[in-house]
């Protein structure tokens, strides 16, 4: 038991869109909340939603990403842990506050023409957002290419081209 963390995993809809701050010391912050669902059926057999929401914050190099890529509706998978807080209001009145801290974010869906992100060939396009680092990959299947292509140089042409094409 000694090994256990505190890791907090969630996969839901952005609720709003995300505030980005920027600190007096130029580091970025970014919050937003999530909304995950839960289904079951009742004791008349009828299905029911269970809506969570959670409080999301991202520092750094994932605030700028999130700003960037992330808006109301978009559904992200987040890692990250789990903390609590208190801060004084204006009117002097305590409140405590949990939010999770995304250290890894990864965007599920992309939807319509209005995202910054394009699928390349009509392939799914699937980002990973970790620390400092950002990661495309390009479903390509090489068996269809290879089809289409005559001869080895041309089979390798048209993957250079694809990876010119990702982020």
């Amino acid at each position: 038991m000694s090994t256990l963390k505190n890791k907090v995993q969630l996969i839901g809809n952005v609720g709003n869109v995300p505030e980005v701050k920027t600190l007096e010391d130029g580091k970025k912050v970014v919050n937003f909340s999530l909304a995950t669902n839960e289904f079951y059926k009742n004791s008349d057999g009828e299905k029911v939603q269970n809506t969570q929401w959670h409080a999301i914050v991202a520092w750094g190099k994932i605030a700028e990403i999130v700003a960037e890529y992330v808006g109301k509706g978009k559904e992200v998978a987040i890692e990250g842990k789990l903390t609590s807080r208190s801060y004084e209001t204006k009117e002097g009145e305590k409140r405590y506050v949990t939010e999770v801290v995304a250290d890894e974010i990864l965007l599920l869906g992309i939807k319509g023409e209005k995202d910054n992100l394009k699928s390349i060939h009509n392939q799914p396009l699937i980002v990973v957002w970790i620390p400092a680092l950002v990661i495309a990959h390009v479903k390509i299947q090489f068996e269809i290419n290879s089809q289409h292509s005559e001869s080895k140089e041309e089979r390798k042409e048209a993957c250079d081209c694809s990876r010119k094409n990702t982020i």
